[in-house]
């Protein structure tokens, strides 16, 4: 992944909340010459991806800095340690996303981001503008030699080499780390603020806590990615991605749902709904439809009761063997686990 496709992937981070369909069809490059639409479903990304009723029911600004909260976290709930933060930004920005790749994850992304915004999400939780992201990945060349596209001009950020264009700042805080400061492509940020939000980043001592445990995956799955959103702790979202191949996975646990027909069923006691639902008519951004391929979307949700929802999302390719089952995504609710107390304090501060 080249520096440009992380800036892109920074702008737009409202597509880590449904991937489209034709992320799933990039190797299948076959069309038909024929526009058709239809409805979208909204699944998860394959290797580029980047989340049912439970065991234990889950009941000028100079940012604060957070602090893990007292009360015991669940045991073995995944934790990934937050590397940086920015020590100033714009007045009534907000943190609203935390998101980061779990240490057994092998994606070759970008290995954490957080984005602030003045406006509160909505409905759908997307990012709205303005809003302000920091994105920490790989260093893989020195910032001086991407230089040759129009409008950039080199920075020094604290000492250290990188480069701005209209919307975002680059630079090598070590050796083998970069960050990115990014704003809207369309709406930018002035170029003084964006430069003042990089030169206050700081090493942060916060953690990033999974909501929920998984205790059963289907054979060959794991979990590579982590993301929380949302404006409060009253009004949140807490996903892990799963992908594998040409299937998908998702686990999430939150206070907002899409609610959509399908099979009633109790799941550990607690109502839960089933549907099944394929995406033939998709195009592929072009308005020429892929085919034969369709995606099969599998989505299990559980209404804890509480205010709470625990969703998992199953996704593969109809004409493919590698299926995840209904039965596999009973039995990733009945195995998931719930904290308690999930670790929140930080949403809309």
């Amino acid at each position: 992944m080249n520096i440009d496709d992380l800036v892109r992937d920074a702008v737009r981070r409202q597509e880590m909340l449904a991937v489209d369909p034709e992320h799933v069809r990039a190797a299948l490059p076959v069309r038909t010459t024929h526009r058709r639409r239809g409805r979208t479903v909204l699944v998860m990304a394959t290797a580029a991806a980047a989340i049912a009723a439970v065991t234990v029911p889950a009941v000028l600004q100079d940012p604060p800095v957070a602090s893990p909260p007292a009360a015991a976290a669940l045991a073995g709930l995944t934790t990934v340690p937050l590397r940086y933060e920015p020590t100033w930004l714009p007045g009534g920005m907000a943190e609203r996303e935390r998101a980061a790749l779990l240490p057994t994850s092998s994606l070759d992304m970008e290995a954490q981001h957080r984005t602030w915004t003045k406006s509160a999400l909505p409905d759908d939780l997307k990012t709205p503008d303005p809003f302000v992201t920091l994105t920490v990945t790989r260093a893989d060349h020195d910032p001086r030699e991407h230089l040759l596209a129009a409008g950039q001009h080199p920075v020094d950020i604290n000492g250290r080499p990188g480069w701005s264009d209209s919307h975002t700042v680059a630079w090598t805080i070590t050796d083998d780390t970069m960050l990115l400061v990014t704003s809207p492509e369309l709406a930018p940020l002035p170029d003084a603020d964006l430069l003042r939000i990089a030169r206050s980043v700081r090493p942060d001592h916060d953690r990033l806590r999974a909501a929920l445990r998984l205790d059963w995956l289907p054979a060959g799955f794991e979990a590579q990615r982590l993301d929380q959103r949302g404006n409060s702790p009253a009004e949140w979202q807490s996903r892990i991605d799963v992908p594998n191949g040409h299937r998908a996975l998702s686990v999430q646990i939150g206070t907002r749902v899409t609610r959509q027909p399908g099979e009633r069923l109790t799941v550990n006691g607690h109502p839960a709904t089933l549907s099944i639902g394929d995406d033939t008519d998709s195009d592929d951004g072009t308005g020429d439809v892929v085919s034969p391929n369709t995606v099969v979307d599998v989505t299990l949700t559980v209404d804890l009761e509480n205010g709470t929802y625990l969703t998992v999302r199953a996704t593969h390719l109809s004409n493919t063997t590698e299926t995840v089952s209904r039965a596999d995504v009973i039995k990733i609710a009945e195995n998931t686990v719930v904290d308690p107390h999930p670790y929140l304090d930080w949403l809309g501060r």
